[in-house]
């Protein structure tokens, strides 16, 4: 085995690119040029399987960053081999936290040669499901993890099913982590392909368990329509959440999140921070500050009531500057003595000033008469 470097509890890959950029760096920027891009991918390949054969020289990790990019058509068969090397160390069940971060991309070329011991047989199709299953194991430790793997579908979506039941297997390795309680998912999945009526029988057919004692879940994510079910569905599978943060990956465009999406919020009784994208009123625009207030109210009666900080965040398209801006707006709850026991604020600090630019903001007087607001 060689040296072993038994007082590292902790070991990050290089992270010499991001995919959120759709950059691949080695100190330089990945080159855009086709030629260049053929000779260089062999080398990240290379580079991928070192690490991962090093590993075998970190006996006591309990913390594990692996970050790698590949082709498309080699990602699953790359994933497969890093991770059976990975369940095989003797670290494996005693890891603290795990995160991958993952980049496929087209361009890229597919060096399968002098690699044929590392990869092993090429994926084909679903056998990838049953390969990361057998090779599974229990992390009986693990408490953080985080998948951010570029199309990969979140599972509780009906919108994304169809890409889920090819990326599903991501997943796969925390549903053996009883310990789970923060899970961060970054993804730029969000275009469905079929009916309605077809993904929610795929997202029924993938059939996932929840992950109960998850308390914090960070996700990230171009968004495509928002459903009322996809919330629904979110809170069903992680019912015991004390911190729930919804980011948009595109922050150049306005969310499609409608308020009735985030109907199933107060169900989260243990909720303390919540982030979610700011909604809209269809070709209105974005809700106004004063709008989501009485939301955030009407979630604390109706069973959201240990909720400590709430904030919406998006961009707004300015009509007087013709550029996206950030918006944010941030609600703190604070508990009194009288009834009901608690006072919502804003934060001072927060961006309202960028949506008051153009006078045309909607007020909840247009959503109609089924819309119940609290004072």
């Amino acid at each position: 085995m060689g040296i072993q470097f038994t007082c590292h509890r902790s070991l990050r890959f290089e992270k010499w690119w991001d995919w959120a950029e759709k950059t691949l760096r080695y100190g330089w920027n990945w080159p855009t040029d086709a030629a260049k891009v053929r000779a260089q991918a062999p080398l990240a390949l290379a580079r991928l399987k070192e690490r991962i054969l090093s590993l075998q020289h970190f006996p006591n990790l309990t913390e594990l960053f692996i970050t790698y990019k590949v082709s498309t058509k080699i990602g699953e068969t790359v994933f497969a081999a890093v991770f059976a090397e990975l369940a095989r160390q003797p670290f494996f069940e005693r890891l603290k936290v795990l995160e991958f971060t993952l980049y496929f991309g087209k361009s890229l070329a597919t060096p399968l040669e002098g690699n044929e011991d590392f990869l092993g047989d090429s994926i084909i199709g679903h056998d990838i499901h049953d390969r990361i299953k057998g090779l599974s194991r229990r992390m009986s430790l693990l408490e953080v993890a985080r998948i951010s793997v570029n199309g990969l579908a979140v599972p509780w979506d009906p919108a994304t099913s169809e890409q889920l039941s090819r990326t599903r297997y991501y997943y796969y390795p925390f549903l053996m982590a009883p310990k789970l309680r923060k899970l961060i998912i970054e993804t730029d999945q969000s275009e469905p392909s079929s009916s309605d009526s077809d993904r929610e029988g795929m997202v029924e057919e993938v059939g996932f368990v929840g992950f109960e004692g998850v308390q914090s879940l960070n996700i990230t994510r171009d968004e495509g329509q928002g459903t009322r079910a996809s919330m629904k569905r979110l809170v069903a599978m992680f019912p015991n959440l004390e911190e729930l943060r919804i980011k948009l990956y595109n922050k150049d465009s306005r969310s499609e999140a409608k308020l009735d999406d985030y109907d199933s919020i107060p169900e989260l009784r243990n909720l303390k921070i919540l982030e979610l994208p700011w909604p809209a009123t269809g070709m209105r625009g974005s809700l106004p500050p004063n709008d989501l207030e009485n939301f955030v109210t009407r979630w604390l009666e109706t069973g959201a009531d240990n909720l400590e900080e709430v904030t919406f965040s998006g961009a707004r398209n300015s009509d007087t500057i013709q550029q996206w801006l950030d918006i944010l707006t941030l609600f703190w709850v604070d508990r009194i003595d009288s009834e009901p026991g608690w006072e919502v604020r804003i934060d001072p600090g927060s961006d309202t000033h960028r949506y008051e630019d153009d006078g045309s903001s909607p007020s909840s007087s247009d959503f109609g008469s089924d819309m119940e607001f609290s004072d």
